[in-house]
């Protein structure tokens, strides 16, 4: 934050670092329905849920805490914990080896292109997503009406 708080005293000193980042975070984080159907409707068939993400480590904490998606899924992987970023695939090799699977075991399912391609080249499954996506996707790949 002392850097945040550095940079808003050149450009913007009327703001706070906590009034920049709660409008970001706020402005910039919004949940979808049918991404919470899917997951709820994986967990419900046994499967572990995590979120992967470029995030900082506030920001993983808003969204966990906050959004209250630690109630819909089973654990965050962000990349300032990490060391790591999508797509790098030290990524996805990092979060394989805390999970304890194979990479074929694996979905990843993001909104990126470039990110579907790395977890594939790391040898996970991976699904496209985007706001076009049909709801079920998740029951598409698991082969259930």
């Amino acid at each position: 934050m002392e850097h945040l708080a550095a940079a808003l005293q050149k450009i913007a000193p009327h703001v706070s670092p906590a009034e920049l980042v709660a409008y970001w975070f706020k402005r910039d984080s919004r949940l979808v329905a049918p991404v919470l159907a899917e997951l709820s409707f994986a967990r419900s068939a046994g499967i572990r849920v995590y979120l992967a993400t470029n995030q900082e480590h506030l920001r993983a904490a808003y969204l966990m805490e906050t959004l209250g998606l630690a109630e819909q899924v089973d654990g965050i992987f962000y990349s300032a914990r990490l060391g790591a970023r999508k797509p790098d695939l030290q990524f996805f090799a990092r979060v394989r080896a805390a999970v304890g699977l194979r990479g074929d075991e694996m979905l990843l399912i993001d909104d990126s292109r470039q990110n579907i391609e790395a977890a594939r080249r790391a040898g996970w499954q991976a699904l496209h997503w985007t706001r076009h996506s049909s709801p079920g996707i998740v029951r598409s790949w698991l082969r259930v009406p």
